[in-house]
């Protein structure tokens, strides 16, 4: 089953038709309009039948989410996100690097031989970003956009699950279509996703993610009770293999864990995160780092000093 949810705030003016809908949508007589500032939001859905079959992942727009499921009801909590859009200038095919027209196979090359365009990235669904690198030099960040949203999908899992599976967020320009994959020899779930690594006034942009576990999925990776979590294993490493800097924190609220991620950068790194308890915590490892006079320790499954440091 497809399940979509979310809010959008709307300016109401019902002397104002516009030319295309019924007379009964509100958005004939409405425009899109700003989440207030500093507000969280809580959505309540009863799922009557559905809740037997929304035992799925879920991808969405929310800061700080929280989710609960009681007598059939569903919450969900958090704050509007905030993420880039982006755009190039219009393009000829003549002017594209011989990489940049090996991209455009798969769309029809021959259409863009004699056509020009500017692409677009004004995102609030996942997308395939396999050729970002490559065309990633040509957009511009425009400015920010905000959505309040969570979308289904696909269950990966060798999991028999009776309720929602978890939910993930970023502020990520572009992030998968797929939900965490699961590593079974590291005991890691892996997310990848990729954004402009500089805004358009040329600061660097910084990453914010969550990552909400049900109980049951929880239980079902790591074999833990989500009571026995003691901490958070988290690496950011980006495409050119390094290690990124970040910081994490990890909350139980009900059981479900909730783990984010901040302030790394981009353009297309992929997190890994473990759940530690007193069972499995022997298995990471610290790695003390110099940079000069700075100092940091690195833990995680296999700790790489970050772009710049080297192994103290």
């Amino acid at each position: 089953i497809k399940f979509t949810a979310g809010i959008t705030p709307i300016k109401f003016n019902p002397k104002s038709k516009k030319p295309w809908g019924p007379l009964e949508d509100v958005w004939a007589y409405s425009d899109a309009y700003n989440f207030p500032k500093d507000q969280e939001f809580r959505l309540k859905i009863k799922l009557g039948v559905a809740e037997e079959q929304i035992s799925t992942f879920f991808s969405g727009r929310i800061v700080s989410p929280e989710f609960n499921i009681e007598n059939g009801i569903l919450t969900i909590s958090g704050a509007p996100q905030k993420y880039p859009i982006a755009q190039s200038e219009v393009l000829e095919y003549k002017n594209l690097t011989q990489i940049e027209k090996d991209s455009l196979k798969s769309w029809g090359q021959d259409y863009f031989k004699t056509k020009s365009a500017g692409g677009g990235i004004f995102n609030t669904s996942p997308r395939s970003f396999s050729d970002f690198t490559i065309w990633e030099s040509r957009l511009k960040q425009l400015g920010l956009a905000q959505s309040w949203f969570i979308s289904s999908m696909n269950n990966p899992y060798d999991c028999k699950l009776s309720t929602i599976a978890g939910f993930v967020s970023s502020n990520a320009l572009l992030y998968s279509k797929t939900p965490p994959s699961w590593d079974e020899q590291s005991s890691t779930l892996n997310y990848k996703m990729a954004s402009l690594h500089r805004d358009g006034s040329g600061t660097l942009n910084r990453g914010n993610f969550d990552l909400a576990l049900s109980p049951e999925l929880t239980k079902c990776l790591w074999k833990i009770n989500p009571k026995e979590i003691q901490s958070v294993s988290i690496q950011v490493i980006n495409n050119n293999g390094e290690s990124a800097i970040g910081t994490s924190s990890l909350k139980l609220i009900n059981d479900w864990v909730y783990v984010n991620v901040k302030e790394y950068t981009f353009s297309s790194p992929t997190l890994s995160i473990k759940l530690l308890s007193k069972s499995n915590a022997t298995k990471t490892k610290s790695l003390k780092c110099a940079k000069g006079k700075a100092t940091m320790t690195v833990i995680g499954i296999k700790p790489i000093c970050p772009a710049g440091y080297k192994k103290n």
